[in-house]
């Protein structure tokens, strides 16, 4: 028999809160809250867990700023939405974000996010993050060519001389539900460090989905 805290019901609280900035969990202190701690089967919560985990748990995505990117981040901010360019070759990826999910902006890198991963991986390696911020998903992928940014001629070569109205878009809640910032690489475990070196780079093109560990471990050693 184990001891099980409802984590359900308290991601469910902090999803509902736009107030909080930053979660620590402390495994081995006593968690001092009003939810009821029961006594379970640990087999049955291993299937009930691996049952329901999908529903549970919201997707945590993450986009990769880039200095361009950022300047066009307070307009998407303003007008509750984020585009991508056209063509876009991860609007697969972006099909999947549902209502609910939680999107993440990560950047600008410097001093060039062109760094090869064995920099990444090098303990005294001072690329960092200038910020994190982690919003959450009202409206799953649509496309829209109302203008939001200012519109320019597109410079791909599939798109090139169009104009650039970034039209493969998703809606989120303007609130931030977590604010970071100055994220140093060498801090990172190496998982989080390879994931986040990949990001931009083909196939994922500035779009992925990132797991729970790899969130935790960008938030304990962020600049909060």
């Amino acid at each position: 028999m184990v001891k099980y805290v409802h984590y359900a019901e308290i991601s469910r609280k902090l999803l509902m809160s736009n107030s909080f900035n930053y979660l620590s969990l402390n495994l081995q202190a006593p968690l001092e809250s009003d939810l009821k701690v029961i006594d379970i089967n640990n087999k049955h919560f291993k299937k009930w867990y691996a049952k329901n985990a999908g529903i549970l748990q919201p997707k945590f995505w993450m986009i990769h700023l880039t200095q361009l990117a950022d300047k066009n981040f307070d307009m998407g901010k303003k007008s509750n939405t984020w585009g991508f360019p056209e063509p876009f070759l991860s609007v697969a990826t972006l099909k999947q974000i549902q209502n609910g999910d939680l999107l993440g902006f990560i950047g600008p890198f410097s001093p060039s996010p062109r760094i090869k991963l064995e920099s990444y991986k090098d303990k005294n390696f001072e690329g960092r993050f200038d910020k994190m911020e982690v919003y959450k998903i009202t409206k799953g992928y649509h496309e829209d060519y109302e203008p939001i940014w200012p519109v320019k001629s597109s410079t791909l070569k599939t798109n090139i001389g169009k104009n650039e109205y970034f039209p493969h878009r998703i809606g989120f809640d303007s609130n931030p539900i977590i604010k970071t910032n100055s994220i140093k690489v060498k801090n990172l475990s190496e998982q989080s460090r390879e994931q986040l070196w990949a990001l931009p780079l083909p196939p994922k093109h500035g779009l992925d989905e990132i797991k729970d560990s790899e969130l935790l471990d960008i938030l304990y050693n962020s600049g909060i």
